[in-house]
């Protein structure tokens, strides 16, 4: 949710969460994925584990489109009639 806001601090913050979040998954994944797995079952377990993180990526893209298309918009005022005072000017 922080990169739909434009405060940069809170956007940085939520940038280099994510990215700290992201690397400690894939560490986990991996280390899972070498302890439990045998050398025939490594690859197709691999595979099975990237099959289910595209998925998931693509179920959030759905409902980040749903949250974007289906939530109220501010109402914006028409910029081509706006008259301006002396003290704007």
């Amino acid at each position: 949710m922080g990169f739909l806001f434009f405060n940069i601090y809170f956007y940085y913050f939520t940038a280099v969460l994510l990215g700290i979040g992201i690397a400690l998954l894939f560490m986990g994944m991996g280390a899972y994925l070498s302890q439990h797995s045998t050398r025939e079952t490594i690859e197709s377990n691999v595979s099975i584990s990237w099959a289910i993180a595209c998925c998931c990526l693509m179920v959030s893209a759905c409902i980040f489109t749903g949250y974007t298309t289906f939530s109220p918009h501010p109402k914006q005022d028409d910029l081509s009639q706006k008259r301006y005072s002396e003290r704007e000017m």
